[in-house]
């Protein structure tokens, strides 16, 4: 019994493409298809007899539990190097999140850091600088605050130092299409470099 995911993109958009073996069991591929939807709000872009396209969030949710269900039922896992560097790169950020190591403690000096890392266009009030330092001490969080109160640049900022400190090499923005041009013009008015951006 063999899985083999790899990576597959359309419009722009890449998706894991999951492929199963002729010899692999019905029920177990059941219960992997029932656990990825439990991740995923929209449909499978592809859902056959023998494949699946899902969201990569939603397959990269499900990494212990597929773990998990590979122990149990004995099949082999083979990847595509995009698909195995992405595995990685999750295994990765989610060990260092749940390390000792990631709380980072933030005073005046790494707050004036934070302009030679490239977050130099703009001072951080009082209240986003309480809001950064809370999210600095969990291992994840979110900020509700009030709209124009400056949720952006707290996250902006709290990935410029996570990168610098951390070696996280990404942030994920989920948001409506229609927000992504703001997303973009936030970018360019609060950091010094443009970051790659994808829809």
């Amino acid at each position: 019994m063999q899985l083999h995911i790899s990576q597959v993109s359309e419009n722009n958009q890449f998706y894991v493409k999951i492929q199963r073996s002729k010899d692999f069991k019905d029920y177990v591929w059941q219960e992997l298809i029932k656990t990825i939807k439990q991740f995923q709000d929209s449909p499978f872009k592809e859902e056959k007899e023998f494949i699946i396209v899902a969201e990569w969030v939603s397959f990269l949710s499900i990494l212990h539990d597929l773990s998990d269900l590979r122990d149990i039922n004995k099949f082999e896992l083979k990847c595509s190097q995009e698909a195995e560097n992405k595995i990685q790169e999750t295994i990765k950020n989610q060990n260092l999140i749940s390390s000792e190591s990631y709380n980072i403690e933030l005073n005046e000096k790494e707050i004036k850091k934070l302009k030679s890392y490239g977050f130099s266009k703009i001072q951080l009030t009082k209240f986003q600088i309480r809001d950064l330092k809370q999210l600095l001490k969990l291992s994840n969080g979110a900020n509700f605050s009030v709209q124009g109160s400056g949720k952006t640049a707290i996250t902006l900022s709290l990935h410029t130092l996570l990168r610098e400190k951390k070696n996280v090499n990404s942030l994920i923005v989920i948001c409506p299409r229609n927000a992504f041009l703001a997303w973009e013009e936030e970018l360019e008015y609060l950091l010094d470099y443009f970051p790659i951006t994808f829809q």
